[in-house]
């Protein structure tokens, strides 16, 4: 049963251009009792500014485990942003963000993230449409999971329901898993077919990444990268569309887990 959850922030102040955004549990692995706490982060190369939660800016938080969906609320202010205790079972923890705005004073800092992650296609469109090149802004909203195992349960990923998600398909936490783990970007429920997935990974306990792989999307939203044991990954991908009342709005996701 799940006893107590406490989710965590949007960050603020920090352009979405610069950093990538993910949940850290503190150990992928826990045993039946114990409590599963999960940070918010915000950095790169895997390493980033821990935050805590401030519920308004918060659309849903929840945990799904095989049974059952919960949505949860927190305390403000608590670190780590999300705690709570759980039954057997793998876990997913699965988060998402109010939307924020932010201001690009020049073009070329929005050029440079465009060509990091995959969107230079946005950069052309953005001409075609006659749009500034100084001062205009974007809207962003941030999607977020984790996966653990609780008891030495293993499992898989499945779609939570968020607008934009990257689902693990391959097994987790489980000894006869292969070398490699297959993912599937959604957007609305769909493939996202040609799009670039971040790939981060650092040995468990250490606190940067290596440099990143960086793989697009087959035609059915699908990558494949080699896994190693004693490693947690963080897969990241950015989707950009057209705004509300702002030229251009991009939709951030996430997911972490460990091979153990």
């Amino acid at each position: 049963m799940l006893k107590q959850l406490v989710p965590l922030m949007l960050i603020w102040g920090i352009p979405a251009s610069a950093h990538e955004f993910w949940l850290e549990p503190v150990d992928y692995t826990i045993e039946r009792g114990d409590k599963l706490q999960a940070e918010v982060r915000s950095g790169e190369y895997f390493k980033g500014e821990e935050f805590p939660y401030m519920p308004e800016r918060i659309v849903n938080v929840e945990v799904l485990n095989s049974n059952e969906r919960f949505p949860v609320d927190g305390i403000a202010g608590n670190l780590p942003a999300l705690s709570y205790v759980a039954d057997t079972g793998f876990q997913i923890m699965s988060y998402q963000s109010t939307a924020s705005t932010l201001t690009h004073d020049d073009f070329g800092g929005f050029q440079n993230f465009l060509r990091e992650d995959g969107l230079q296609w946005v950069e052309e469109a953005h001409r075609e449409r006659q749009l500034p090149t100084s001062n205009f802004q974007e809207s962003f909203t941030r999607y977020a999971k984790a996966l653990v195992s609780v008891n030495n349960a293993s499992g898989r990923d499945r779609a939570t329901g968020l607008p934009y998600e990257l689902v693990v398909l391959s097994p987790l936490y489980d000894k006869a898993s292969g070398q490699s783990v297959e993912l599937q970007l959604l957007a609305q429920g769909s493939p996202a077919v040609d799009v670039q997935v971040t790939v981060f990974r650092k040995n468990l306990g250490e606190a940067a990444g290596d440099e990143p792989m960086k793989i697009r999307t087959d035609q059915d939203g699908r990558v494949t990268f080699a896994v190693s044991e004693g490693v947690e990954y963080l897969a990241s991908a950015v989707l950009m569309r057209e705004g509300v009342n702002v030229p251009w709005h991009s939709h951030w996701t996430s997911v972490t887990f460990a091979v153990q």
